[in-house]
């Protein structure tokens, strides 16, 4: 009996110190449950962070609160140039398989097959990007655990310089990696195929970098939040040499998680997920007059392309196969198979039977 009771009450103390670990992630950065579609934040604004004790995140806080920041627009400038450039290239995307639906940011220029094209160029060196807990759900001096899966791509890998940081900051404007320069700087390089014996990259017969497709990154931090006046957290993404690497660049996020009262320590490693682009409409038009084809034996016609484009033939596995400058009307030859077509911001799936 005394043995049973013992067992009862190690189940009960182990029941509750589960039972302490909260999500708090709320709604909008839970990009598995969201639309495919475009993706929209909140504000843009002045200089590289928003104000101590900025209103609102708390007053306007919509099951997330999302802002960028850079010294180049003015809080609440939503049609400054660089400011467009940056919301139009935001978009959830439906990659399938065990990757499923992520937070796409993609560039003018990115060769990436998917996802909404930024529909201009950056011109800015940097720019921040902010994601608020909820007051409500976080008391003062409680610790929240930052969790992101994620990754970059961009057009030939980087393997020198970095693209992304991230940081934790209260509303009273406290940071966690103070100086910065303790924040770790994540670039393509973490993503391209490697070596097992040296770890070094890999590369093709004229000798570029790959990407490993199915490879991720996890990347979590602790962090506390102070007084009551220290809530809502901020958890922020700091972007540098944003020209040209955002125009030839893709940041793919999978998930973006909170996690309140968590459990044992952060967690740093790369991860394996496989995505089937096959198995969704992921390939979305991005402009007012709608692209399509038709097939007649292996001949596929593209029609309502933008002439002058370049544009690109992929195979589901990311190998660019074919490019041609875009007519109002082309064809060309493909073998039976599925496909994806990208000509400047339009992009199709094309299937030959």
């Amino acid at each position: 009996m005394k043995r049973n009771l013992l067992l009862s009450a190690v189940g009960l103390l182990f029941a509750a110190s589960i039972s302490a670990q909260t999500d708090v992630t709320p709604s909008r950065y839970v990009f598995s449950d969201l639309p495919v579609g475009s993706y929209a934040i909140d504000n843009a604004v002045n200089s590289a962070n928003p104000p101590i004790g900025y209103a609102d995140a708390v007053d306007n806080f919509n099951n997330g609160y999302i802002i960028i920041n850079n010294g180049s627009w003015q809080t609440g400038q939503m049609d400054h140039a660089n400011v467009k450039a940056i919301t139009d290239a935001m978009s959830i995307v439906d990659l399938g398989g065990e990757v499923g639906k992520v937070f796409c940011m993609k560039g003018k220029d990115s060769t990436f097959p998917y996802g909404t094209t930024a529909s201009s160029g950056l011109n800015i060196g940097w720019w921040n990007m902010s994601f608020y807990t909820d007051k409500a759900n976080v008391a003062k001096e409680e610790k929240v655990r930052f969790s992101i899966v994620f990754k970059i791509i961009e057009n030939n890998p980087d393997i020198i310089n970095g693209s992304v940081a991230f940081d934790a900051y209260t509303y009273q404007g406290d940071n966690l990696f103070n100086p910065t320069s303790k924040r770790t700087i994540h670039s393509s390089s973490n993503f391209i195929q490697r070596w097992e014996d040296d770890n070094s990259p890999m590369e093709d017969e004229d000798g570029n970098y790959m990407y490993d497709d199915d490879l991720w990154q996890k990347f979590e931090f602790d962090y506390q939040a102070g007084e009551a006046n220290g809530i809502p957290l901020r958890f922020m993404m700091a972007f540098s040499n944003q020209s040209p690497k955002f125009n030839n660049s893709t940041l793919l996020i999978k998930s973006l998680t909170l996690i309140k009262g968590a459990q044992g320590e952060p967690v740093n490693e790369a991860l394996r997920f496989k995505m089937d682009p096959s198995t969704t409409g992921i390939v979305e038009n991005n402009v007012a007059e709608k692209a399509y084809y038709s097939i007649e034996g292996s001949n596929v016609t593209f029609h309502n392309l933008n002439a002058g484009d370049n544009a690109y033939v992929y195979t589901t596995d990311g190998r660019c196969i074919k490019s041609f400058v875009a007519g109002v009307v082309n064809t060309i030859s493909l073998e039976k198979g599925l496909y994806f077509v990208k000509s400047g911001a339009q992009s199709l799936k094309v299937a030959v039977q």
